[in-house]
């Protein structure tokens, strides 16, 4: 459109027509669709890092913990009513209600974590906490005892998991939720000839009902066993995952039975839980190991290494590296020859074993390690040493 000035003359106005506004729109669309994945992605980054750190202040609180008192805290601080029908040496028949508790082995690091005033409103020493799981509930009217198991604590909490803080699942009790368990080793929902006496109080992980575990009999070494990983949906029935509260495949401590990932309701189950540790982190999910690194591991990860990782013993670490399927084009012919010799042995039952043997096959299992990554370095020089190759420290970023 044109105007004319006072001597006659036509001059253009300067306003947009539409052609061009839709295409500066257009642009600017454009620019946004190409610009909300980064942000989107450094967002995720952002919250990984701090769900890392998370981890991380928890396991220096472990560390600090067992350095004081010589043991790790149990998964579980009570027995439940197993006892009294099954022989469990360390749940007689008989106990009282508040001995039968279900605290969680967090509230015993919450001093080391400077929460010393959350642990004094949930004593559980007086009058329990989760006593008989959710069939003795006298404790929770207990004003203090009430608002702790209410109160969330940041460093339990990865912020990529937009899960509600509080979960009613076991109303009338509302307890505050968080997002990491402990690992009670391999034997869960997808194990054959599922026991749950055997799951609780006879796990091969660091954390079991009521028994504390040691640092030396973590024989694969705290830097090739997990202690703590991730959880989703801790509001749900499927994955609850009160942080007070401990349960077999819920509540506190999970399996690797079944794969990393496995989201709630999918995999093995039991009561429609399936025990398994999972992350908003898109391929995988963090984890942290006795000696107190976080580790990225993929989703991906042999189910065979994952296992060995949960479990305290180095004879994993043997069968790992001496199982046939090892015997590749990695290894020299002599590795490879040792590494039948080495399955053999570790074929047999552990009674038939020496101690040498176990001593000689760790020293194999190093070797083997150390070939094999040096082999596939060769073939990838991208290759990381990463968290799915037992006995290493390091992890894939």
């Amino acid at each position: 459109m044109k105007f004319a000035n006072r001597e006659g003359r036509v001059r253009p106005t300067s306003a947009f027509t539409l052609v061009e506004l839709l295409v500066v729109i257009a642009i600017l669309a454009v620019l946004m669709a190409l610009l909300l994945p980064a942000v989107q992605a450094a967002r995720e980054a952002a919250r990984r890092s701090m769900c890392s750190d998370h981890q991380k202040q928890v396991a220096y609180a472990l560390q600090e913990y067992e350095t004081t008192g010589g043991a790790f805290p149990p998964g579980r601080l009570g027995c439940d009513d197993s006892g009294d029908t099954t022989p469990i040496p360390v749940c007689p028949p008989g106990l009282p209600a508040e001995k039968k508790t279900a605290a969680s082995g967090f509230i015993e690091i919450l001093p080391q974590l400077e929460q010393q005033a959350l642990y004094d409103k949930l004593d559980v020493d007086d009058g329990g906490l989760w006593n008989r799981n959710v069939n003795s509930i006298g404790w929770y009217y207990d004003a203090a005892k009430q608002a702790g198991v209410q109160q969330r604590v940041a460093v339990f909490v990865c912020p990529s998991d937009d899960s509600a803080s509080l979960s009613d699942v076991y109303a009338p009790l509302v307890a505050a939720t968080a997002n990491y368990a402990f690992m009670q080793g391999s034997v869960g929902p997808a194990s054959a000839n599922y026991d749950k006496t055997a799951v609780k109080f006879d796990n091969n992980g660091m954390f079991l009902y009521v028994r504390p575990r040691k640092a030396r009999e973590v024989t694969d070494g705290l830097s090739n066993t997990l202690m703590l990983g991730e959880v989703i949906m801790p509001d749900t029935w499927e994955s609850s995952n009160a942080w007070t509260y401990a349960r077999q495949n819920a509540d506190a401590i999970r399996t690797a039975s079944n794969p990393v990932n496995t989201i709630p309701g999918d995999g093995a189950m039991v009561d429609r839980q399936n025990g398994a540790f999972a992350s908003r982190h898109p391929g995988g999910a963090i984890f942290t190991y006795g000696d107190a690194h976080v580790a990225f591991v993929n989703e991906g990860i042999s189910m065979a290494t994952y296992q060995a990782l949960a479990t305290i013993g180095a004879e994993d670490l043997c069968r790992f590296f001496s199982r046939p399927a090892f015997h590749s084009h990695l290894l020299p012919a002599e590795l490879r020859s040792a590494g039948e010799s080495q399955w053999s042995i570790f074929s047999t039952s552990p009674a038939e074993r020496s101690s040498a043997a176990t001593s000689n096959c760790l020293q194999f299992a190093g070797v083997a390690r150390r070939h094999t990554v040096r082999g596939l370095q060769q073939q990838s020089p991208a290759f990381v040493e990463a968290e799915d190759m037992p006995g290493n420290g390091a992890a894939r970023r």
